[in-house]
């Protein structure tokens, strides 16, 4: 061996020693690509340098058989460098991700005679990007990595997803993203972007987004941060987007509710303080005052507490009627209830919670339900009127009308003139010889609150 040799020899030991040190494993190929030479060992090998013929099938996993190759034909055909992630098995057991890198070398004449490369073991490199892939896609979240040298985006599968695209469908570009943007949010977004990418500062926005490119519309909650190089210059920009749609639509919805709140609390003073005013004209006596007054104010109660857990979506007509029978311990013997289920809407509850409690009381105190044989029979249909139409019939029987009252009180008040004015109803109200007998027709959708 002369002394150039010998140089030759000691330079490609020095070079293996430097690569080994770098946790890489230095690798020939031949022009083909089938033979591969191990330089040294490593992931590759168990220790001495290696030659293995078709190599991709007795150390690669079948499943990264055709990607493998397809890259290699690529490679060899165009002439250009080899730069893949593939899985190897392990001289010693088990698998590994390796990134395998590798340049062409040629002759004189261009020809490539072989291929020499290194390469790394990415495993733990490979299992944490999948780790903070998972996380990602369980917090909900899609990345971005935008190249401001190349002008390349990648987004990952949960940007394609929501933006409406199935991942790989489009090119990440201006055009796929701007195009989804709401074109109402799109100058403000971009605008925030400018800002960041000059002003040197974080990029954070809300905006909406349309991911059918037509109709609907989502909220989407994106931030990120401009990487410069050494003179401050933008070169890159990362960022992640989360679908925030729920949580503005939680944020209307509170708004909504402490605005019906707000409305149902104004209705119900207002009631009170009709009820308390003609409670006061209507009333006989300070004990009789008072024991109308706390029944009535304790109707308008209860229908609040229970429109409260469900806000804005009324009550069940039913629920009412036998809130009030119950509450004023009537036997369910002595009661007949039967209509088609019936939600109120929230306006209606309290007026009509306060009219059932009034035709209650009177049967209780003048009525059928003051005499063991009385009874009382409720009936509602609704008429498919524009808009609908809620009739109510309720009708005693076996009253004997003994202790009849044809007073005029806070009740028929209440009925003549209070629910057409509040509901816009039409009332009616006789004393036939079983008892009295009331009917109630009303829009389910009044005019006035």
């Amino acid at each position: 061996m002369n002394v150039p040799q010998r140089r030759d020899r000691a330079g490609d030991q020095r070079l293996r020693a430097v690569l080994r040190a770098c946790g890489q494993t230095p690798f020939r190929l031949s022009a083909d690509l089938s033979l591969l030479e191990i330089l040294a060992g490593g992931k590759l090998a168990s220790g001495a340098p290696e030659s293995l013929a078709d190599w991709v099938a007795r150390r690669v996993p079948a499943e990264d058989h055709d990607a493998l190759r397809r890259a290699l034909a690529e490679a060899r055909i165009r002439g250009t460098a080899i730069d893949i992630e593939h899985r190897v098995y392990q001289p010693a057991g088990g698998v590994a991700w390796m990134r395998s890198r590798a340049v062409p070398v040629t002759d004189g004449e261009g020809r490539i005679e072989e291929w020499l490369g290194a390469a790394e073991d990415v495993t733990t490199r490979r299992e944490d990007r999948e780790r903070l892939a998972i996380a990602i896609d369980v917090a909900g979240l899609s990345t971005w990595d935008w190249n401001l040298i190349t002008g390349e985006v990648a987004w990952n599968d949960g940007h394609f997803r929501l933006y409406g695209y199935t991942p790989g469908e489009v090119t990440p570009d201006y055009e796929a993203w701007s195009s989804r943007v709401h074109p109402d949010d799109l100058p403000e977004v971009e605008e925030r972007l400018r800002r960041a990418r000059d002003e040197h500062g974080p990029y954070a926005a809300e905006f909406r987004i349309r991911p059918d490119g037509e109709g609907q519309v989502r909220w989407c909650r994106a931030a990120g941060r401009f990487e410069r190089d050494a003179m401050g210059l933008p070169v890159r920009m990362i960022g992640i987007m989360q679908d925030v749609t729920g949580l503005k639509e939680a944020e209307a919805r509170q708004r909504w509710l402490m605005a019906e709140f707000q409305r149902q609390v104004r209705n119900s003073l207002s009631v009170i303080r009709s009820i308390v005013r003609r409670s006061a004209q209507a009333a006989t006596g300070k004990d009789s005052y008072a024991t109308h007054l706390e029944g009535r104010i304790a109707a308008v109660t209860r229908v609040h507490a229970a429109m409260m857990r469900t806000p804005g979506v009324g009550l069940e007509l039913e629920t009412i009627l036998r809130d009030e029978m119950q509450v004023a311990a009537v036997d369910e013997s002595r009661m007949r209830l039967d209509g088609p289920p019936l939600r109120l809407p929230a306006r209606m509850v309290e007026m009509m919670a306060l009219a059932l409690h009034e035709l209650v009381t009177n049967a209780i105190k003048f009525g059928a339900l003051a005499t063991p044989a009385g009874r009382v029979e409720v009936t509602w249909e609704v008429m498919e009127d524009e808009p609908p139409c809620l009739r109510l019939f309720w009708r005693e029987s076996g009253s004997g009308q003994a202790r009849a009252s044809r007073r005029k009180g806070f009740g028929t008040e209440l009925l003549e003139r209070m629910l057409p004015y509040s509901l816009g109803a039409r009332t009616r109200i006789e004393h036939g010889p079983e008892g009295l007998a009331c009917a109630i027709e009303m829009p389910l959708r009044p005019d006035r609150a």
